[in-house]
């Protein structure tokens, strides 16, 4: 029976460490970002000579670029941003595997568990290799692996607005995250086909989306991840 009771304590520990470590992660992330924003020494995709960098007007990419725009060295930016994505990418498989294996021991839709599981884990991989693929020397590469991102996390969202649902979370979790879905939808749709048709003289479209979708994915992921050290508690 002690032995019984220490397991379960043990699990219990695991699952609110899986938590915490998350909503850390992403404000690690958050004051990472900053630094490497501040850090950053200037330039954008359609003015290399401007000074600093644009919350409205530069990617997030921007910073984990090889070089500025110009040519020149930018490592200190590029060093804190490669660290807050590497950091957040680790630590969202690693809450979604026991966010999974929770939602195992009372859900039976294994196909969906399994679903949003490996697609976490997608998203996870796809966000670190946007960190180690800088787009002024692998474009290509560097463009599908941020883009596939959105998508990975497109299915993490639909399936957790599912689960959360079926297994007892408050309303607002499954509307949360199926508004979040939809809203990566859109995104995506506006990735692939609305790119060509913004004109240059609007350099403010695309980054100022990639914000919102990026505050918009971190934010329900603390929303979640402090739901489930609820949800822990009570099962």
């Amino acid at each position: 029976m002690a032995v019984e009771t220490e397991k379960i304590k043990k699990e219990v520990f695991d699952e609110m460490n899986a938590a915490n470590a998350l909503i850390y992660s992403i404000i690690t992330f958050v004051v990472l970002t900053t630094i490497a924003m501040l850090c950053y020494p200037g330039g954008n995709f359609f003015d290399h000579s401007s000074i600093g960098y644009s919350f409205w007007e530069n990617f997030y990419s921007d910073l984990g670029r090889y070089k500025t725009f110009s040519g020149g060295n930018k490592n200190i930016s590029t060093f804190f941003f490669v660290i807050a994505v590497f950091q957040m990418s680790w630590y969202i498989t690693y809450f979604f595997k026991a966010f999974i294996s929770k939602v195992s021991k009372i859900d039976k839709h294994y196909s969906i568990q399994k679903l949003v599981r490996r697609s976490a884990y997608a998203y996870g991989v796809l966000l670190a290799c946007t960190a180690i693929t800088p787009y002024d020397r692998l474009l290509l590469g560097h463009a599908l692996v941020a883009n596939f991102s959105f998508v990975a996390m497109t299915f993490v969202a639909f399936g957790t607005a599912f689960l959360t649902y079926k297994i007892g979370f408050p309303k607002s979790y499954s509307f949360v995250f199926g508004l979040l879905g939809m809203l990566l939808v859109v995104y995506i749709y506006l990735l692939f086909t609305v790119r060509s048709l913004v004109p240059n003289a609007n350099p403010y479209f695309h980054p100022t989306a990639q914000k919102i979708m990026v505050v918009c994915i971190i934010s329900a992921l603390v929303y979640l991840a402090s739901g489930y050290k609820k949800f822990v508690d009570k099962y």
